[in-house]
């Protein structure tokens, strides 16, 4: 982004000495501490905000606008922030001159990227003492580490570097959280990544964004809040930030501000990069007199627009009934005139004579006689019995419970009646399932004497990110379905996994977590995907065995599916990888770069011996070790789970290398990388000779 800058002339009286400002190198770390940390309130939303931002430019800069971003979410299981973008990446000079540079940008020259500040890429020390970053650039993947030192100034040290595909670039951040932050990570994610567009390829669920039929060209107007803090909000390129209205209420000289009818409303600005201020943090907007005058125009655009647009599908039947009297109440709430033929759909509650047969129509516990026109108000199934407190229900947040002898679908049915009759047709009604549920939202106590209703069911099936810890029922969520001879299941019996022994005194439910995140990181690497798993509640007085349950037992899909994936190449590979990478020996490690191209320039590439490193080196290269998180790995457990009794081929063509050369049998291969490698290398060209 261009920034604001003045021409300014000096004019002085005659000068007698004269000096300039500046920071002195032993004040500098203490200035870069401001920098990183201090110029943030928030620092989570600075990590957040500042990474993705980045990210975000980095696809502009090489014409992948429409190509999201990759973003991780730390959970309390895996406590790691990841992001990760497609950009052009970093050279080994760029990371040493440019990214760790206090003040130092490459984004100054146009207004197609949101950085220029040149602190952004520090704002991880703002969270954490040290981070990793990942580069991709020009063949070469690095992976270098930053970390504050006892000078407080910083230090970033290459820690690998690999070949790399050509068409591999971009850069990713790393940054480890604690885990108790997990939750406050996850909400503000929320917050930020739903101005992004594209939206990132994300871990977690966003809030629904404006529709093509809310969203215009200079904004988007509510009549609610645009969230549960800020009435508006100002987006710039992909940062949202708060937009003071009061700032601009009478911001010109002549008195001319933004209408007062403007602060009945909420909604958000769509402003062109440069077109504002911003503070240095990235917080806030700085409001100049230039910022004013751009939101003030903005203002006038919008609310134009917005009521074109309305009146215009309003005639057209373009709009809903629904979105014809959210729009229709907007205009109201701005004191803006409003033609007489529209005049019935301007009521702000709509009375619901209809009386539920198949459900119960509650808010807040208390029977439903009307429902408020807001835009926050939806109709949400209750398909789901966790906790109603986890998902921060709204105020205009209406629940709809199932009689038990009826279905959903004859549920629906009669709501998209009850919603006709009372001419609302097209308000939202979602499953409750689908929305964000707080999983560590301790429970208001009175509740806490309520029956489970998941004790009254007996199939569940797995939720797609499941913590496997205590209450274990939050893994489970309770399904109505015909089981099919396809379904991949488990047993459950008070919501843990039957069949799997207490291994290293872990909890069996727990075990099975392990095993499961082991097999989606394998199978991802594989190329393949996990099923759904349906879980089968078993006790003592109704116990359920597998052999008489419809499907497949999760154990023996996962071995059958995994070896079908395990073919060719692939399970070469795959062998190398667990050899060189999963076991205690150090026969099984591979040497560095650099002592591996010396083995092969001494040994030759066709030797048995630069073979056997480099199969190892491309192993490790599409099953990298460095991405696996938070989960146990164990070659001997992996080795008999898919190979049974065989030997595997690294073994084999190790013990065939070690018969040729009899002294490797009293020691490591790693000898020849090791402190006396030539010697050794040495011992095996002169064997080789004879």
């Amino acid at each position: 982004m261009i920034p604001n800058t003045k021409d300014r002339e000096l004019i002085s009286s005659p000068i007698t000495a004269s000096g300039t400002f500046g920071i002195s190198l032993k004040d500098s770390p203490f200035i870069m501490s401001i920098l990183r940390d201090q110029i943030y309130s928030d620092k989570i939303m600075a990590v957040l905000r500042e990474y993705s931002a980045n990210a975000w430019d980095a696809h502009r800069m090489i014409g992948k606008h429409d190509v999201p971003i990759k973003v991780v979410v730390p959970t309390t299981m895996a406590p790691t922030l990841i992001i990760r973008d497609y950009g052009p990446g970093l050279s080994m000079d760029d990371v040493f001159t440019v990214y760790t540079q206090y003040g130092s940008s490459t984004k100054r020259n146009d207004n197609s990227a949101v950085g220029m500040l040149g602190i952004g890429s520090k704002s991880g020390f703002a969270y954490s003492d040290s981070f990793t970053i990942t580069s991709w650039h020009g063949g070469t993947k690095r992976i270098f580490v930053a970390a504050l030192d006892k000078t407080e100034a910083g230090l970033i040290n290459l820690l690998d570097e690999e070949k790399c595909s050509s068409d591999e670039t971009g850069i990713e951040v790393q940054i480890a959280v604690k885990p108790t932050d997990a939750l406050e990570f996850q909400s503000k994610a929320q917050k930020l990544f739903k101005y992004f567009e594209p939206r990132p390829d994300i871990n977690v669920d966003l809030p629904p964004g404006p529709t093509e039929q809310t969203k215009l060209k200079n904004g988007t107007i509510f009549k609610q809040w645009a969230d549960d803090q800020n009435q508006w909000t100002a987006v710039m390129g992909c940062v949202p930030y708060r937009l003071d209205l009061n700032q601009v209420r009478a911001a010109n000289n002549n008195g001319a501000g933004v209408a007062d009818y403007l602060f009945n409303v909420g909604g958000i600005l769509y402003f062109d990069i440069g077109a504002v201020k911003i503070a240095a943090s990235r917080e806030e907007m700085k409001y100049t007199d230039d910022t004013k005058k751009a939101i003030i125009e903005k203002c006038a655009l919008l609310v134009d627009e917005y009521v074109q647009q309305t009146f215009a599908n309003i005639q057209s039947g373009t709009f809903s009934f629904w979105e014809r009297r959210l729009r229709a109440q907007t205009i109201v709430a701005m004191r803006l005139p409003i033609p007489k033929e529209y005049k019935h759909i301007t009521q702000a509650h709509i009375e619901i004579k209809h009386k539920p047969k198949k459900f119960k129509f509650t808010a807040h516990g208390a029977t439903v006689t009307s429902i408020s026109v807001s835009d926050d108000s939806r109709i949400l199934l209750r398909n789901d019995t966790r906790d109603l407190t986890g998902y921060h229900l709204g105020y205009h947040d209406y629940l709809v419970e199932k009689e038990d002898t009826h279905t959903w679908e004859e549920v629906k049915v009669e709501i998209a009646a009850m919603l006709e009759k009372a001419d609302i047709n097209g308000m939202p009604v979602l499953d409750i399932s689908n929305q964000y549920w707080y999983s560590n939202t301790p429970p208001k106590k009175k509740y806490a004497k309520t029956k489970n209703k998941k004790h009254l069911v007996s199939s569940f099936v797995l939720s797609p990110t499941p913590s496997f810890r205590h209450p274990y029922s939050e893994a489970w969520t309770e399904i109505e379905r015909e089981p099919e001879k396809d379904d991949v299941f488990v047993t459950i019996d008070k919501f843990k996994v039957q069949g799997y022994a207490n291994v290293d005194r872990w909890d069996k439910s727990y075990r099975f977590a392990a095993i499961y995140e082991e097999d989606k990181e394998i199978i991802k690497r594989l190329g393949g995907s996990m099923p759904t798993i349906y879980g089968y509640k078993t006790t003592k007085k109704k116990p359920i065995i597998p052999k008489d349950c419809t499907g497949v037992h999760y154990s023996q899909w996962r071995d059958k599916y995994i070896k079908s994936l395990l073919v060719g190449k692939q399970l070469r590979l795959y062998e190398y990888w667990l050899w060189a990478d999963g076991a205690d020996s150090h026969d099984n490690r591979s040497p560095g770069k650099i002592a591996a191209e010396k083995i092969r320039k001494e040994l030759g590439a066709s030797h048995a011996i630069s073979k056997y490193i480099k199969k190892q080196q491309d192993a490790k290269r599409i099953f990298p070790s460095s991405k696996r998180q938070n989960v146990r790995y164990d070659y001997s457990r992996i080795k008999d789970r898919f190979f049974k009794d065989e030997e595997p081929a690294p073994a084999k063509e190790r013990d065939a290398i070690v018969a040729g050369y009899p002294l490797l049998e009293t020691v490591s291969l790693s000898v020849l990388w090791g402190q006396y490698a030539e010697r050794w290398l040495e011992y095996i060209t002169l064997i080789d000779s004879k």
